[in-house]
């Protein structure tokens, strides 16, 4: 489950860097189809990995928990 983070992905990406930490912009979902949404890996001191949503991206991971409307499994 990503942390919600009151940041946007640039400021994120900006703390990472300037820590000389590494920071990746993730989708996540099943393979081969759209991802359901997207989080920031942020590995604090390159070694704790963290999921981070910020404002702009957490409705997606929101929508995606209401399992009335998830993708039908094939």
């Amino acid at each position: 489950m990503p942390l919600s983070a009151p940041s946007d992905r640039a400021t994120i990406e900006r703390i990472g860097t300037r820590e000389g930490w590494t920071t990746r912009f993730c989708p996540r979902g099943a393979p081969k189809r759209n991802p359901l949404f997207n989080v920031i890996e942020f590995w604090v001191e390159s070694r704790i990995m963290l999921e981070l949503a910020p404002h702009d991206m957490i409705g997606d991971y929101e929508q995606m928990l209401q399992f009335d409307k998830l993708p039908a499994p094939t």
